[in-house]
């Protein structure tokens, strides 16, 4: 347990550690009720951003980060975790893309690794889109 530990908090691996923490504090701060999910949608992504770029030029985004449908908190926690998991993977002391835990190789991974977990959280929050979709529909009538 230990040694795992010392894994999930070695240098090439800290960034995405840490903010899987600062996740699941939020989300234990929500569980608690101390913090509203709606004060922590507000300021992560206010309505009006997030309004002007479903409508603006800026529409493929919108919809690779389901705005407007599934809360960007839950995005962002998908998104995160997705990236932990595969940050974990990639520079584990026994995988094959990082096996000597190098700084200049964890960096070259660090871009695909967010290109896979965004393509990651978009596909896992495909059916919630549906569902919030049906929520957002409902609060408009």
């Amino acid at each position: 347990m230990l040694s795992y530990l010392k894994i999930i908090f070695s240098g090439t691996n800290i960034l995405s550690s840490i903010l899987l923490v600062i996740v699941l504090l939020i989300w234990l701060l929500m569980l608690l009720k101390i913090v509203p999910l709606a004060s922590i949608e507000n300021k992560l992504m206010p309505n009006s951003l997030s309004q002007k770029i479903k409508i603006g030029k800026y529409n493929w985004v919108a919809k690779l980060f389901h705005l407007g449908y599934v809360p960007f908190t839950m995005y962002l926690s998908i998104f995160i975790l997705a990236f932990w998991l595969l940050t974990l993977y990639i520079n584990y002391p026994h995988s094959v893309f990082n096996p000597t835990l190098n700084w200049s190789l964890a960096i070259i991974y660090l871009l695909p690794s967010i290109l896979c977990s965004i393509i990651l959280a978009y596909i896992l929050l495909l059916p919630l889109k549906a569902q919030f979709e049906k929520t957002v529909n409902a609060e408009k009538k």
